[in-house]
């Protein structure tokens, strides 16, 4: 057991003190010698779960009495400037892997990959397009679809758009979580998992 010394409000490591009169081993002490020592067992209340998610923590709080010196754990939640914080750094890694690869719901055309990477895929399929013998398109899902030249223009011209939208959708977002007054408002708040794109206003 762990005792706590009331004087030097420290807790004391050791199962033993040291004294001008000797050195005694806490745990043999009578309770009255222990208090002439200045000694409190130390109580700790643990927490039988762990945090749920992000968004809780293990608070420890303390209180001194006559007994003992208790020491509690218990489950709550951060504050809500904490919490928006938080929440704001998950946007910011959805953005971040929005922008290396989205799914994009094409209008008209299908489920395509959108990102930077995928720009330049669709700007080189555009300029080997007459030279190539295969005038295909990878989908989302790897499956093939038959495109013309023309359609390859609008593939990329909704892949950049889409990039837009999704610098949109994150300041909207941005401006939730501002104005969330509670922790659940903050946990309700979803980010998209598809960028819809209308082909009629890229082309």
């Amino acid at each position: 057991m762990k005792y706590y010394n009331t004087k030097t409000k420290e807790t004391i490591w050791e199962n033993y003190i040291i004294t001008d009169d000797g050195t005694f081993f806490i745990d043999n002490l009578t309770e009255k010698k222990r208090k002439e020592f200045n000694l409190i067992p130390i109580q700790e209340i643990k927490v039988s779960e762990q945090p749920k998610d992000k968004y809780q923590y293990i608070k420890t709080t303390t209180e001194e009495t006559e007994e003992a010196y208790i020491i509690n754990e218990e489950i709550a939640d951060v504050d809500i400037e904490m919490a928006k914080s938080i929440k704001l750094e998950e946007l910011k890694e959805w953005a971040k892997e929005q922008t290396n690869r989205c799914k994009i719901n094409l209008k008209g055309f299908g489920v395509i990959d959108g990102g930077y990477n995928y720009i330049a895929n669709a700007e080189a399929l555009i300029n080997t397009y007459e030279i190539n013998p295969q005038k295909v398109f990878r989908m989302f899902d790897d499956s093939f679809k038959e495109v013309t030249i023309e359609q390859l223009h609008s593939i990329k011209k909704a892949i950049e758009y889409a990039g837009v939208l999704i610098h949109g959708i994150k300041w909207n977002i941005e401006n939730t979580i501002s104005q969330a007054t509670s922790i659940t408002t903050l946990k309700a708040i979803q980010f998209p998992d598809t960028i819809d794109v209308d082909l009629t206003k890229v082309e």
